[in-house]
């Protein structure tokens, strides 16, 4: 009893919060799986069983149970009933109904949808309970797609246990991912989306650089319209100059001319 007391305490089991999005019934049912996986069944009594249950909850669901005086419950039977009279969110038969309709698959494997599909049927009696083709249709409503059209031949008449097996052979022969290998799917996805985006990335970096290669162009066309002005202007100032070096030298020569006449009026007279 000893060993198996530190067995107990090893073991880990789901905390159950008591949140809108929890399912009750999956938590009951992973916690008996669990219980039984461990090698606990037989080893405990009742007792055991509903103080390791206790030690499940948390928030809402621990504050609930706290108002239980102890031993309230007898059995573990009873602290579940009332566990999952208090956390379901169907309450009637309807609701219950409703639910049926509207369950979907999503990425469980399909055994693990047909568990919790039978989880809802269980909680119906049998005065509530529809037909095994009424249930074998709300069922295939609820498969993926691709599974869906694998078994579009199948004839609902054929129950609902015929139709989750064809459903469990449709899921091994075309492989069709889900659970984990959806998750790897979206991985792959992302990692697809980050090549595109490196892709673009990369051509924009290449119209950056040819649009560097256009400014760079564009600038040496201005360098060079810039050169040819400068180039303008000097010429310019040349002219310039050289007429001024005209005027000079003109006046130079009048100037010149002026004292040659003087000096031959002098030497006359």
């Amino acid at each position: 009893m000893a060993a198996a007391a530190r067995q107990d305490m090893r073991v880990k089991f789901r905390t159950f919060l008591g949140k809108s999005k929890e399912d009750p019934d999956c938590h009951v049912s992973q916690y008996e799986t669990r219980w039984q996986a461990r090698g606990f069944a037989g080893v405990y009594d009742a007792q055991a069983m509903m103080r390791q249950f206790e030690a499940t909850l948390d928030g809402k669901a621990m504050q609930w149970f706290s108002n239980f005086p102890a031993g309230h419950f007898a059995t573990y039977e009873a602290l579940k009933t009332a566990f999952l009279n208090r956390f379901r969110r169907e309450k009637t038969p309807h609701d219950v109904l409703t639910k049926l309709r509207e369950v979907k698959q999503g990425k469980m494997f399909v055994e693990d949808y047909a568990q919790k599909f039978n989880q809802y049927v269980r909680r119906l009696s049998n005065q509530e309970r529809p037909t095994d083709e009424m249930l074998a249709g709300y069922f295939l409503n609820g498969l993926r797609k691709e599974l869906k059209t694998a078994v579009a031949g199948v004839d609902v008449a054929g129950g609902l246990q015929a139709l989750v097996e064809t459903a469990q052979r449709a899921e091994k022969r075309f492989g069709v991912s889900h659970g984990k290998g959806a998750k790897r799917s979206s991985k792959d996805k992302k990692k697809s989306k980050g090549k595109k985006k490196k892709r673009s990335d990369d051509s924009d970096s290449d119209t950056d650089s040819g649009s560097d290669t256009d400014t760079d162009s564009d600038s040496e066309t201005d360098s060079d319209s810039e050169q040819d002005s400068d180039n303008d202007s000097d010429s310019e100032e040349d002219e310039d100059k050289k007429k001024k070096r005209k005027k000079k030298l003109k006046k130079k020569s009048r100037d010149k001319g002026n004292e040659d006449k003087e000096k031959r009026w002098w030497k006359r007279n």
